[in-house]
């Protein structure tokens, strides 16, 4: 298991590598240099014309591919709470499904998304839908479940998972809980922290990348 995330870990992008993106103008461009800078797998979906709603739909699609993917490689007992875990880029939109708000346009196109918004009776509505759709007590929910879904640690694992938890949930790159995230995926390699920490980078990763294409897709011609 290590050796595959320690892999993927190496393949992210680095302060430079999104520096110099930052300063391309123009969706193509900035799709063909992302995709020469090895992200690649990340935009195979998306192209020029790509709107906004595709690409929430995409990047969202992706990620979920790439936890179902971890899961399938972590010991038995965690696999649960790896699945849960990927949860955290859609808690937005299931909060507002859940409170019954007018949900954004994009959200019938994604295949999960609208699969909870017609069919209330459906993983992970089962398990969150107790809670009255405000905020703080659907995270607050998530972060129980998940805590209850991880199994007998050390004393010093659950430490780092506690303040791996601070850091939760990721709504928006911040290069400050970048900076923790990666200082837990080194300290706890080898465990099942430094998988939920590397997930928390790509998370961070993939929105900073949303933020950059749909800043490029809605105002043509900026970069950063």
């Amino acid at each position: 298991m290590q050796a595959r995330i320690q892999s993927r870990y190496a393949q992210r992008p680095d302060a430079s590598v999104w520096a110099s993106l930052g300063q391309i103008e123009g969706v193509g461009r900035y799709l063909q240099q992302a995709d020469a800078a090895g992200l690649g797998p990340w935009l195979e979906k998306l192209g020029v014309n790509s709107s906004s709603h595709a690409v929430e739909i995409s990047l969202r699609e992706n990620f979920r591919q790439l936890v179902r993917e971890i899961s399938g490689w972590m010991p038995g007992q965690w696999c649960s709470a790896t699945r849960w875990f990927g949860l955290l880029i859609d808690l937005e939109p299931i909060r507002i499904i859940v409170s019954g708000e007018s949900p954004p346009a994009w959200l019938q196109g994604d295949p999960f998304l609208g699969s909870l918004a017609s069919e209330a009776a459906t993983w992970p509505l089962t398990e969150l839908a107790p809670v009255d759709g405000k905020g703080d007590a659907l995270t607050a929910r998530w972060r129980t479940i998940w805590r209850q879904q991880c199994p007998g640690m050390t004393a010093r694992e659950r430490r780092g998972l506690a303040a791996l938890d601070s850091l939760l949930p990721i709504a928006a790159y911040d290069k400050h809980v970048i900076a923790k995230l990666d200082r837990s995926f080194r300290h706890f390699s080898g465990r099942p922290i430094a998988v939920f920490s590397f997930l928390g980078l790509v998370l961070s990763d993939l929105l900073r990348l949303r933020g950059e294409l749909l800043k490029r897709i809605e105002f043509p011609g900026m970069s950063s």
